[in-house]
């Protein structure tokens, strides 16, 4: 299958998925604050799909946490979208925006270290 319509997949399950994700984490856990889907990539072979995300609060947990509601999320998107198969869900944390926090971190100390100087 081209990119393109790989592309196409990972947004539209993104968007069908991204207000059942918020939805279970606001009524079923308060710990993680603010959690932001940031990404869907599905492989190429269709069996899985691997959802990026991020929160304010105890991020590390949230996998595990979510991990209890991927058959019923799996079970929702059989249910609303028709795919050739209905992936595994998996749940990751987003590394780039941390990485990104850092970088900016990083630029932040070498300007006062410029600017002081």
């Amino acid at each position: 299958m081209d990119q393109i319509k790989i592309d196409k997949i990972e947004r539209t399950l993104k968007e069908v998925m991204t207000p059942e994700i918020l939805q279970y984490v606001r009524e079923n856990n308060e710990e993680f604050e603010i959690v932001t889907v940031v990404e869907v990539k599905i492989s190429t072979d269709f069996n899985y799909v691997d959802i990026y995300l991020t929160s304010q609060q105890n991020q590390d947990k949230l996998p595990k946490f979510l991990a209890s509601f991927a058959p019923t999320l799996k079970k929702f998107l059989s249910k609303n979208m028709s795919l050739r198969k209905t992936p595994q869900i998996r749940f990751r944390i987003d590394k780039k925006v941390q990485e990104t926090s850092k970088i900016y971190s990083l630029l932040d100390e070498i300007k006062k270290e410029i600017w002081n100087d």
